[in-house]
């Protein structure tokens, strides 16, 4: 299939926004601007896009899809979190155990929004292996997974140690689910102007009420306080944000960040913390500034993105997910 440059670029936007969510995490020690304004957001479309791309007009091949995960996901994630697990630990100032690396890193209790998305991927692989699913059928399993997400998401029901964030791969599973939807059935070509602009006031509308009501919306440790308003919000931003992307003119580096986006996850956590460090070290400090936290982000975006392209430049195609 021609690749759709609008996702990566979408891709790079929401990556972008991470990166300046870790930045306040790290450089101000908390958030001035609210996880729930724009964090849930942007992950709840890295989901949506990956459900999208699993849409094929071919027959869906289960095994290729399982090994498309395996290499794509699952090796990258066991060589990034054991490579960078002593320099995390020395950073935090824990000892480093290598029992307890490997237990967490086996386990799936590193990087979280990685583990999530590979469980979730083989859930959807689970669904569509099904021969002949029709569109009843696909709503149907929309409707079921909706009902899981919102046991899971207001924790009704957890999974015995949330192994590999099943939890949260539970939780985000409808929105793999709608985007294939969506694709299959090409389902943006239906959002005209006029919808854009309900969809906008809808979007405003319930993030007010989730700004002046302090509602969470933190899909990791899952702390949904309404689900509803973020069922609503996940969907309008989903259905507003993703024909507009479509829209916007090319960003190469944007769409490179968005090519590149799960290298970028892999140092978006850790990269933050060292900047935050260095910058208090030569007296950068926030002090209420809020000028500084937008230098402070342009410096860690331009260090993930130097170690990123070293290691898509210098690392086998295997470590990274990269496709030959």
């Amino acid at each position: 299939m021609k690749r759709e440059l609008w996702i990566d670029l979408l891709r790079g936007c929401c990556m972008t926004a991470i990166v300046y969510d870790h930045t306040e995490s790290w450089f101000v020690d908390y958030h001035i601007i609210p996880y729930s304004l724009y964090v849930s957001n942007v992950l709840v479309i890295f989901y949506f896009i990956s459900g999208y791309l699993f849409y094929r007009p071919t027959d869906f091949q289960p095994v290729h899809k399982l090994k498309s995960i395996l290499h794509s996901i699952i090796i990258p994630y066991f060589f990034f979190m054991i490579a960078l697990s002593l320099p995390k630990s020395l950073l935090h100032g824990n000892d480093f155990q290598l029992g307890a690396l490997l237990t967490n890193v086996l386990t799936g209790q590193q990087s979280w929004f990685v583990t999530a998305l590979s469980v979730v991927e083989v859930l959807l692989t689970a669904i569509l292996s099904i021969r002949s699913l029709r569109l009843s059928w696909l709503l149907m399993f929309l409707a079921a997974s909706t009902i899981l997400s919102f046991l899971w998401g207001t924790g009704f029901l957890t999974t015995p140690y949330n192994f590999w964030h099943a939890d949260e791969a539970i939780v985000v599973l409808p929105f793999l689910l709608l985007g294939y939807l969506v694709h299959r059935y090409d389902l943006f070509k239906k959002v005209t102007p006029p919808l854009l602009v309900l969809l906008a006031v809808i979007f405003f509308a319930v993030k007010t009420i989730i700004y002046t009501h302090h509602y969470e919306e933190i899909i990791s440790p899952i702390n949904i306080s309404h689900y509803p308003l973020f069922l609503v919000d996940s969907l309008t931003s989903i259905f507003l944000i993703c024909p507009l992307a479509k829209k916007i003119p090319r960003i190469s580096f944007i769409e490179w960040t968005g090519r590149h986006s799960l290298v970028y996850y892999f140092f978006c956590s850790g990269i933050p913390l060292v900047m935050a460090i260095l910058l208090r070290k030569i007296g950068f400090y926030f002090n209420g500034e809020y000028w500084k936290v937008p230098i402070a982000f342009l410096l860690n975006f331009m260090a993930i993105t130097l170690l990123t392209w070293l290691c898509y430049r210098f690392l086998p195609p295997v470590l990274t997910g990269k496709r030959r």
